[in-house]
């Protein structure tokens, strides 16, 4: 079951990209709870159209369980054909990755997205974490209405 709305759009996690310059590779790792948000071995990560017409071509990941709560994605996206490279002054989508929720999570459970070990054309970037927190979509006071505003890290 991918992530999505009570509309049944599906979504996923955006890994925005912003002040790079020609920017070909990048690579990250990110941190996460598996009992919140389960990550296919493969297949889960996809490029913007952003991403493939500035030349970003090839995707590839890896998943590692450290224990019960942290598991470790990998990430590598390049350009095999030397594209233009991709230009974002301001916060771009580079890729997204699709996941579900374990029928298992309890909801208002939480956990650090953290995004690590970010490299872009081969210079060190910084990430910026985020938090995962299951439940439902807008109710992020835990008040069983919607809210009218919603955090974004």
């Amino acid at each position: 079951m991918a992530l999505s709305d009570t509309l049944g759009n599906v979504s996923g996690i955006p890994v925005d990209i912003s002040n790079a310059t020609n920017a070909t590779q990048a690579s990250f790792t990110l941190t996460y709870d598996p009992t919140l948000l389960t990550i296919a071995s493969s297949g889960a990560l996809t490029l913007s159209s952003l991403a493939t017409l500035a030349g970003i071509n090839t995707v590839s990941y890896g998943i590692t369980s450290v224990d019960a709560h942290h598991s470790v994605l990998t990430a590598n996206l390049t350009s095999s054909t030397g594209g233009i490279g991709l230009t974002a002054s301001t916060p771009e989508t580079l890729a997204t990755i699709i996941g579900s929720v374990p029928t298992t999570a309890l909801y208002l459970d939480k956990a650090l997205l953290n995004l690590t070990n970010v490299v872009v054309n081969t210079t060190p970037a910084t990430g910026v974490s985020g938090v995962d927190e299951n439940a439902y979509l807008g109710n992020v006071s835990g008040t069983g209405s919607l809210a009218r505003w919603m955090l974004r890290w």
